[in-house]
């Protein structure tokens, strides 16, 4: 019985190591999970916080919604940010944009 727990435990651990250092993040039944690193939502969420999230189609997200998002532009490209949404717009190209 305790091997068998050292064994999963070890399988657990090999697995979040491998999804953080391919990924940056590690996922479990659909869910991911992210850690603050920078004070831009506190005080509502302190720097250190784990976050839990559950992923989502662009028009289930709603204004006052905290999102977590890979940044796609230069500069940052490939870095997890985590922001609250205040404003959703139309794009030039019929798309929405988060704000």
């Amino acid at each position: 019985m305790v091997s068998t727990a050292l064994g999963l435990t070890v399988v657990l651990c090999l697995s979040v190591i491998a999804q953080i250092m391919s990924k940056g993040y590690v996922s479990f039944a659909g869910y991911s999970v992210f850690r603050v690193v920078t004070g831009s939502m506190e005080p509502e969420i302190p720097v250190g916080a784990l976050l839990i999230t559950d992923a989502a189609a662009l028009e289930e997200i709603t204004v006052g919604d905290v999102i977590c998002f890979r940044f796609m532009e230069s500069g940052m490209l490939g870095k997890i940010i985590t922001h609250r949404v205040v404003a959703i717009v139309p794009g030039t190209e019929g798309q929405l944009l988060l704000e």
